[in-house]
């Protein structure tokens, strides 16, 4: 399906790329406000940046294609977005000091981890390099903030990664893009 804007053909893949760049867009800025300005729990603020990073593609069906979020360009916005809506949470987190030295050495540890395999990823654009390096980023963080601490925060903590390295798995290891015409 195509549609014709200013005497130029737009195809339906163009215009999801367009929802999504605007809607990456959008998700930073939102990110922003419930990171730096949101008078919420920690453990809120996370909640709310879990749900924005699923509107598109988990919680609404927004894109004309219901494999627009399989495709190339998807997945490499995505991870920016993913990593820069991170980035602002741990800022936040180091800057005022909310959880034990022990605990910020470790989502730093887990923040570093997934950005090594997502900038191999942009550099090799083999999606196999997400499972290798899996986002137990945001879940860590969250479960800290619910007060997993000692045995209990070691014990959960391998847990998620595993279980991520499974999620990551299913959603990445051996899948080719969508390139189909639509």
């Amino acid at each position: 399906m195509s549609d014709k804007i200013n005497n130029k053909v737009v195809s339906g893949k163009e215009k999801d790329i367009t929802k999504m760049k605007i809607l990456s867009v959008i998700r930073i800025i939102l990110t922003f406000l419930v990171v730096f300005y949101l008078k919420i729990s920690p453990a809120m603020k996370i909640i709310l940046i879990m749900i924005l990073d699923g509107l598109d593609c988990v919680w609404g069906k927004i894109y004309n294609h219901k494999k627009f979020c399989q495709t190339k360009e998807y997945q490499i916005i995505d991870k920016i977005v993913d990593t820069i809506s991170y980035s602002m949470l741990l800022y936040y987190v180091i800057k005022n000091k909310l959880l034990h030295y022990t605990e910020l050495y470790l989502l730093i540890g887990l923040f570093t981890y997934r950005l090594i395999g997502i900038v191999t990823f942009l550099s090799t654009l083999n999606r196999n390099f997400l499972v290798y390096f899996p986002n137990s980023f945001i879940e860590t963080i969250l479960l800290l903030f619910l007060g997993y601490h000692g045995i209990h925060k070691a014990i959960i903590t391998t847990c998620i990664f595993i279980f991520k390295i499974i999620v990551e798995h299913s959603m990445h290891y051996n899948k080719k893009y969508f390139v189909g015409n639509y």
